[in-house]
């Protein structure tokens, strides 16, 4: 039997992302999980640093926005780059398999780039191939509890825009 995990969110999301129907259709499935918030770079990467877990294996689900260099907070600015995403998401202390889930970011799969080098530490990477319909797939993915259970859920359209990698 699969342990079940800790499900994680990290909202690097502007004020203005927050007030959107697509979001605010998200609330009530975000209030069972721990919730942070960040809204610079900064505040982003002390959450990773400072998240650990001794007996829980851990699914940390970022909701934001994606370019080819990374995340951004609110579309256009605050970067921070798949590089530093990586290298800060392999320094989340757990003696059980870790998870990140970039589902919900448009081109996460670029993070696969430094999947080796600098997210060792990280048993599994999920990510979008292309663009996102929603933040709430994300949200979807960790509640399945597993990738391919997930994936089969959704038409085969859909389950192409993902990748475990």
């Amino acid at each position: 039997m699969q342990n079940k995990k800790t499900i994680i969110i990290i909202e690097y999301l502007s004020e203005y992302d927050r007030i959107q129907p697509a979001f605010k259709a998200l609330k009530s499935k975000l209030e069972i999980f721990t919730t942070y918030k960040a809204s610079n770079p900064e505040e982003l990467l002390n959450i990773l640093d400072n998240l650990n877990s001794t007996n829980e294996s851990l699914i940390i689900t970022i909701l934001s926005h994606g370019s080819s260099n990374g995340i951004l907070y609110d579309n256009k600015e605050y970067l921070v780059t798949w590089i530093e995403l990586g290298c800060h998401a392999n320094k989340v202390r757990t003696q059980k398999p870790i998870i990140l889930n970039l589902i919900g970011i448009c081109n996460s799969y670029l993070i696969s780039d430094y999947r080796k080098t600098e997210c060792s530490n990280i048993d599994k990477i999920w990510v979008s191939t292309d663009s996102v319909d929603s933040l709430d797939i994300a949200i979807s993915a960790a509640m399945q509890d597993n990738f391919y259970f997930f994936t089969g859920l959704l038409d085969d359209s859909k389950g192409e825009l993902y990748k475990e990698i």
